[in-house]
C-alpha cells in the first residue's frame, strides 16, 4: 500500500475519531506500529498514516539517513534543497541511496515535493542517481528531482536522474530536470531496468552516453513497462539511442509516450522513441507513441527490414507529429472520444488513470501531467 498521510489543521483540544475513516480501521503515528482510533489534538497539525512505521523525511539529514535503513517506508514532508557541505555528500557529490549489494528495497513517497540542487560526479561508478539501485518491489512515487544548475549527474554504467538501476520496482508520478552523463545504460529517469513499471513520468534535460541512452530509460529489459511519459532535450550517444528508451528486450512494453526531443543523435541503432529492440526479445511492444517530426539523428535501424535508413521503422520512431499537432488534444482523440479509430489509450483527466492535461499556457503547450507544477 502506498503511504497515506492525513493532515489536520484544527484547534487544540479537537478530538479526531479515526475508526473507519476513509474505510481504513487502523491509523498510526509516524515511526509507530501501534494503531490509534482517536486523538485529541495538542498541536495545530498532526500527521497520521494508514500503514505502520512510516518514517518522515523533512531535512537533508533525514534523506541521507535512508542509507542506514534501506527497507523503510518513507514520506517527504517538504522540499529539500541539497547542500554539498551537509549530510549525504562527499567530494564527488551526492552519495546515491542504495548500491549493490546494499540495495534500496523500501518505499519513498515524495508526497508531491521535490529535491533540488542534486549533483553527482562519479565517472567510474556504476548505479548512479539520487537512488543507486532499487529492487524487491521498491516503490518511488510523487517526486521531483532537479539537478544543480551548471552541473550534472555523471557516472559510468546505469546512470539516471531518479535511479541508476531499477529492478523489480515501481516508479510513478516523478520527474527529473537537468543533464545526465554516463557511458552505458544512461537515462533521464533511470539508467537500466529489469521487471519494472515506470508510469506517469517526464524528463527535461540533455542525456549523453555511449550506448543504450534514452530520455526516460537507457535500457528497458525483461518485461519492463514504460507508459505515459515524455522527454524533452537532446539525447545523444553512439549505439542504441532513443528519445524514450535506448534499448529494450524480453517482453518490454513502451507505449503512450511522447518524444519531444530537439535532437536524438547516434551513429548506430538510433530512433526517436526506441533505438533498438533486441533480437532476443519475446513479445516486446512499442506502440501508440508520438514524436516531434523535426528531430534529426544519425543512422536509424529499421526492424521490419533489418536494414539501415534515414527514416526507420514507425514503431521505433513513433508517429511523427508537428509541434502544432502535439499541442492540441485532438491529436490524442482516439482515446478521449472513444471513437474506435485505434484506441490509443491516451486518457486526459485529473488522476493516475487519466493523467494527461493540455493547456496552451503550461509546458509550452505540450501535454503535461495533472500533478505537474512548472
Amino acid at each position: 500500500m502506498d503511504l497515506l498521510g492525513k493532515y489536520d489543521n484544527l484547534p487544540s483540544g479537537h478530538e479526531i475519531l479515526f475508526n473507519q475513516a476513509y474505510g481504513i480501521s487502523n491509523w498510526y503515528f509516524a515511526n509507530s506500529s501501534l494503531s490509534v482510533t482517536s486523538y485529541t489534538l495538542t498541536d495545530k497539525s498532526v500527521n497520521f498514516y494508514a500503514v505502520p512505521n512510516v518514517i518522515e523525511v523533512t531535512s537533508q539529514d533525514d534523506l541521507a539517513a535512508i542509507s542506514t535503513d534501506l527497507a523503510g517506508n518513507y514520506i517527504l514532508l517538504n522540499d529539500i534543497v541539497l547542500n554539498e557541505n551537509e549530510a549525504g555528500f562527499d567530494s564527488d557529490g551526492w552519495i546515491p541511496i542504495g548500491s549493490y549489494p546494499n540495495v534500496f528495497t523500501g518505499v519513498f513517497n515524495g508526497n508531491r515535493y521535490k529535491i533540488t540542487n542534486l549533483w553527482i560526479n562519479r565517472p567510474l561508478n556504476t548505479y548512479v542517481g539520487l537512488f543507486g539501485y532499487t529492487t524487491y518491489k521498491a516503490k518511488i512515487s510523487n517526486l521531483g528531482v532537479e539537478i544543480a544548475e551548471g552541473k550534472s549527474v555523471r557516472g559510468d554504467n546505469r546512470v539516471g536522474g531518479i535511479v541508476g538501476y531499477l529492478e523489480d520496482s515501481f516508479i510513478t508520478n516523478v520527474y527529473s530536470l537537468g543533464n545526465i552523463n554516463g557511458i552505458t545504460h544512461v537515462g533521464g529517469i533511470v539508467g537500466g531496468t529489469e521487471c519494472v513499471s515506470i508510469i506517469n513520468a517526464y524528463s527535461i534535460g540533455n542525456i549523453n552516453g555511449s550506448g543504450e541512452v534514452g530520455g526516460i530509460a537507457g535500457q528497458a529489459a525483461v518485461y519492463s513497462n514504460i507508459t505515459n511519459t515524455y522527454s524533452i532535450g537532446n539525447i545523444s550517444g553512439n549505439k542504441y539511442i532513443g528519445g524514450i528508451a535506448g534499448y529494450i528486450d524480453y517482453g518490454s512494453n513502451i507505449s503512450n509516450n511522447i518524444a519531444i526531443n530537439s535532437l536524438v543523435n547516434g551513429s548506430n541503432y538510433t530512433s526517436r522513441v526506441v533505438g533498438y529492440i533486441g533480437t532476443s526479445s519475446v513479445n516486446s511492444v512499442v506502440s501508440n507513441n508520438f514524436a516531434l517530426d523535426n528531430m534529426t539523428g544519425g543512422v536509424n535501424y529499421d526492424g521490419a527490414t533489418n536494414s539501415f535508413s534515414n527514416s526507420g521503422n514507425i514503431s521505433y520512431h513513433g508517429t511523427d507529429k508537428t509541434e502544432a499537432e502535439l499541442k492540441i488534444q485532438e491529436t490524442y482523440s482516439d482515446a478521449i472520444e472513444g471513437d474506435g479509430l485505434g484506441g490509443l489509450g491516451w486518457q486526459f483527466g485529473d488522476n493516475n488513470t487519466a493523467p494527461w492535461k493540455i493547456e496552451s499556457n503550461k509546458n509550452n503547450g505540450y501535454p503535461y501531467f495533472y500533478w505537474q507544477e512548472l
